[in-house]
């Protein structure tokens, strides 16, 4: 099986997915383990934007999504030169966005609590 991995994977990701050290397990489907092996964890590498933002958009949209390999992408961000105060940023924005739901959800309680409770007093 040809390798197809992002050059930049180990200098940003440092990390050898468990689908690639499994290799020779019989166990694991042939379909799945070259799939996952393909884009194990890609870097994201675009035209637009440069290695530290991509690899802070990444890192935030996975811990949005509460996936474990977001520390992948916060230590690839630290290494295409992230500070710690933009990765702090990042979780921040990331915080006050999963707050909103239930922020919105609560006020919708309370104003239909309180519309119910003016028709009980009236």
């Amino acid at each position: 099986m040809e390798e197809t991995q992002d050059p930049h994977h180990e200098e940003l990701i440092e990390a050898t997915p468990v689908t690639i050290k499994s290799r020779n397990d019989d166990e694991i489907g042939l379909e799945l383990r070259e799939n996952d092996e393909t884009h194990p964890f890609p870097t994201f590498h675009n035209k637009i934007f440069d290695d530290k933002t991509t690899q802070l958009l990444v890192f935030g949209l996975m811990l949005g999504k509460g996936m474990g390999a977001a520390h992948f992408y916060a230590n690839a961000a630290r290494r295409a030169g992230a500070s710690w105060k933009e990765l702090y940023t990042i979780a921040e924005i990331v915080s006050a966005i999963a707050a909103m739901r239930p922020m919105k959800q609560s006020a919708a309680i309370f104003k239909e609590m309180h519309h119910q409770n003016e028709i009980e007093n009236n």
